[in-house]
């Protein structure tokens, strides 16, 4: 008995993280982190920031700054990381490089990310780069540049090369898919370290609609928190989508029906956030590392002969 529950666990996670994966389906995730990256550094003036007052900065623990080696004053210094780094995510965007240019783009937004999060909290929290920081590394040791990449001239391939095993392709993919996955099941965790059960109840979530809807001065996006709120079908509806929605995301990550189901409702999760609370959450399309794209590519490629391949 135990050593058939055993060989059945040893199968599973063989199969979750180690299954014949796609290159193309790497190389989609690597386009998605780097462009991700790249559109939230250029949003930001992160640099400038350093050359705010001393004052702006009596909230941050000195230990803080060592740990993401932050030192204020020096704009001209964190320009020339803003650049560096963007460069970098140019390199793992089309695929040069990745090895390297990944694992510098990691580094320099380690340091910067918590900058602009810094005046806000005593600490960096969901400004962005935490998902890009720990998938670019992953990157980093993966073959994500064996497809949709551009070829740097090389020397000729040997004949008896092999092709790389497919699972090579599985495991980094995954590993980012559980960091997008962490977020909704840690939401879930805080959610119950905070308020217990009593977080999932619809007056719980109709004080939430109505605080977030006023949270920010000037015209809110819409009402709807309001209208939420004074609907005990609709808070109790949301209360229930919450709890299963950020309970069971998780499940995207060894079930391919949870990733149909589960990947849409995420996207109307967070457009129902957006309308009701006014949160635009930046990592959402991280969601898009969850797509076959290597399905949707041999969509396009066989639709001039009408044959479709396999399902997703």
């Amino acid at each position: 008995m135990r050593d058939r529950l055993w060989d059945r666990l040893r199968h599973s996670w063989h199969e979750i993280w180690f299954a014949p994966g796609e290159s193309t389906n790497l190389a989609a995730a690597r386009i998605i982190v780097a462009a991700h990256a790249i559109w939230v550094l250029v949003s930001w003036d992160i640099a400038s920031l350093s050359g705010l007052p001393d004052g702006f900065w009596w909230n941050v623990r000195q230990t803080t700054q060592w740990r993401f080696f932050i030192f204020p004053g020096h704009p001209g210094v964190e320009r020339l990381a803003e650049g560096v780094a963007l460069l970098a995510l140019l390199a793992v965007l089309v695929g040069v490089w990745t090895r390297g240019s990944a694992l510098i783009a990691a580094a320099l937004l380690y340091h910067l990310g918590p900058l602009q999060a810094f005046l806000v909290h005593n600490d960096p929290h969901n400004r962005g780069f935490t998902i890009a920081v720990l998938s670019l590394v992953v990157l980093s040791a993966s073959r994500c540049a064996d497809a949709w990449c551009v070829r740097v001239r090389r020397g000729p391939a040997s004949p008896s090369e092999a092709p790389p095993p497919q699972w090579e392709y599985t495991w980094p993919l995954r590993l980012m898919q559980l960091f997008v996955a962490q977020v909704y099941l840690f939401g879930f965790w805080g959610k119950l370290s905070e308020s217990g059960l009593a977080w999932f109840t619809p007056e719980q979530l109709g004080r939430h609609a109505v605080i977030f809807e006023h949270r920010l001065p000037g015209r809110s996006l819409t009402h709807l928190g309001s209208v939420v709120a004074d609907s005990t079908l609709l808070t109790t509806l949301g209360a229930v989508a919450v709890f299963v929605f950020e309970l069971g995301f998780i499940a995207t990550l060894w079930s391919r029906a949870a990733r149909r189901i589960m990947v849409p409702a995420a996207v109307g999760f967070h457009i129902g956030i957006l309308l009701t609370m006014q949160i635009f959450y930046v990592g959402v399309f991280h969601l898009l590392l969850f797509v076959n794209w290597s399905w949707l590519a041999g969509v396009l490629r066989e639709r001039r002969s009408g044959a479709l391949p396999a399902g997703t």
